[in-house]
């Protein structure tokens, strides 16, 4: 269960940073076409773009030379949000948009505070950059209240149609697309039970 919950967060980080590279190099902020859900065991992903678009995404030996801006924001830094703005940072390397050379990242933490994430998203929106990232619940709502048309890529939110980030998971037929960090709940009970045999009631 928890090699294959490192392979989804593994699927996961390669998703958003396909997203990203792919909004960035074709600047589109809306699909021209919704796509099928991808569901693994704990997160479910909604892609905004095309399988079409998707081929234009580069490959490390793929020279970008014209400079992009990703903005990353997150609602606290935490050892777990930051593994996801990082994560995002170092594969778009591997793709070849490099941090100082032909990609700039401004990362904003709203330092739990909502009021800040609202502030956060406003600047982002004004800074025009190629993608935003959202990082956790506040902070994708945040961004995606305050814009339609830039690509908004959200992570680390565990129900973005509940939050209302996303009207449905089978393409979101907007600007936004992201991965759910949800956990089916049968493998849990079954753990749960193989510890305590008797078990009756779960709050």
């Amino acid at each position: 269960m928890f090699q294959a919950h490192t392979l989804t967060k593994r699927f996961a980080t390669t998703f958003i940073v396909g997203t990203i590279a792919t909004a960035m190099l074709a600047g589109c902020s809306q699909p021209a076409e919704e796509t099928d859900v991808v569901e693994t065991t704990d997160t479910t992903v909604a892609p905004a773009t095309t399988a079409e678009e998707a081929t234009t995404t580069p490959d490390a030996t793929t020279p970008v030379t014209e400079m992009k801006e990703v903005a990353i924001t997150a609602i606290v830094e935490h050892p777990a949000l930051d593994a996801v703005r990082q994560g995002a940072i170092d594969e778009l390397k591997e793709q070849g948009f490099n941090e100082g050379q032909n990609l700039t990242v401004n990362f904003q933490s709203a330092q739990g505070n909502t009021g800040t994430a609202g502030q956060i998203a406003k600047q982002f929106v004004a800074d025009e950059p190629d993608v935003i990232v959202a990082i956790a619940t506040p902070s994708a709502q945040s961004v995606i209240a305050a814009t339609s048309t830039i690509p908004v890529v959200f992570s680390a939110v565990t129900d973005p149609v509940e939050a209302k980030l996303v009207g449905k998971l089978d393409g979101s037929g907007t600007n936004v697309t992201g991965t759910s960090d949800a956990l089916p709940y049968d493998p849990q009970i079954y753990l749960m039970t193989q510890i305590i045999p008797d078990l009756k009631d779960v709050g």
